[in-house]
């Protein structure tokens, strides 16, 4: 009922998608618990059992989703109590560091792209030590 009447309505279809997907992570688990007896312990239970059974990133994604869900029964009135998964602190995985190119391996890339459309790209990405995303979110208009 959620994911159909709030969230896809109101959400971008990859959101929706996650959502489900988290749903069906979290459903067996949790799905015959009434509401009204639904508490910390329950997340704290689920996110225990996933951390043994899924990806390093799914605890913490689960957990936000079904904090969103309760926050919508919260506001509708159809829970009254505080939301039990603010109280839970799930930590998403840090990513692995990358490893930095050598010098012979960074001249090497940057023959093999020479005449590339994106030549200029790794030559900045290369020079100047920025990631990629930094330069994706940067305006230019002052250039």
């Amino acid at each position: 009922m959620w994911l159909r009447e709030i969230i896809k309505p109101n959400r971008a279809a990859n959101t929706l998608s996650l959502y489900t997907t988290m749903w069906a992570h979290a459903k067996p688990l949790v799905g015959t618990i009434k509401l009204k007896d639904f508490d910390v312990r329950d997340v704290e239970s689920l996110v225990a059992h996933l951390r043994k059974t899924s990806r390093p990133s799914v605890p913490s994604k689960v957990v936000n989703v079904l904090k969103s869900s309760f926050s919508v029964a919260i506001k509708r009135k159809q829970y009254r109590y505080a939301n039990p998964c603010s109280v839970v602190e799930v930590r998403a995985p840090r990513a692995k560091e990358g490893r930095a190119l050598s010098v012979i391996e960074a001249k090497a890339f940057l023959k093999a792209s020479r005449g590339t459309p994106f030549e200029a790209l790794w030559v900045l990405l290369l020079s100047s030590g920025l990631r990629l995303t930094l330069i994706h979110h940067q305006k230019f208009d002052g250039i």
